[in-house]
């Protein structure tokens, strides 16, 4: 009895018998107008999109004809390396041989480190064992000069 006495029943069955009598808005010409306005710009930018993938399609067979081009007459392309020169092949090689002494100095140090000495605290090195493994690592470079 009191469930079906309550305000939220009263309510429902209020709704239900006042139904037909209620007027929903319809669609008008401001909601039609706005929806083709949307689809209209949707396609716009649709279609420009895929004008501008063509015409950069286009660019670049154009490019790549000019490059062809280029290559048959013998025209060197913009975008390779040029050759280095004989010098400037040397002065690399001794770069990169420099640069492997260095690296080898290193290691000869930390190899002739007396034992027992930290990496943090300075050693003591064993010169003569140094000395010679300088020698030695000299003598193999005199004959890779050509490199």
């Amino acid at each position: 009895m009191i469930v079906r006495d309550t305000i939220a029943i009263k309510l429902n069955e209020m709704t239900d018998f006042y139904q037909p009598y209620v007027e929903k808005n319809g669609t008008n010409w401001f909601d039609v107008t706005i929806a083709i306005l949307i689809c209209l710009s949707v396609f716009g930018i649709v279609v420009y999109g895929i004008y501008k993938y063509y015409e950069d399609k286009a660019k670049e067979r154009e490019f790549q004809a000019k490059v062809k081009e280029a290559e048959k007459t013998n025209v060197p392309n913009l975008f390779s390396k040029p050759e280095k020169s004989p010098e400037e092949k040397k002065i690399e090689a001794e770069l990169k041989r420099q640069s492997r002494n260095y690296d080898l100095m290193k290691e000869i140090c930390e190899l002739t480190r007396d034992p027992g000495t930290s990496k943090d605290v300075k050693g003591k090195y064993n010169n003569t064992e140094a000395e010679k493994l300088w020698k030695l690592y000299k003598e193999i470079d005199s004959y890779n000069k050509d490199e």
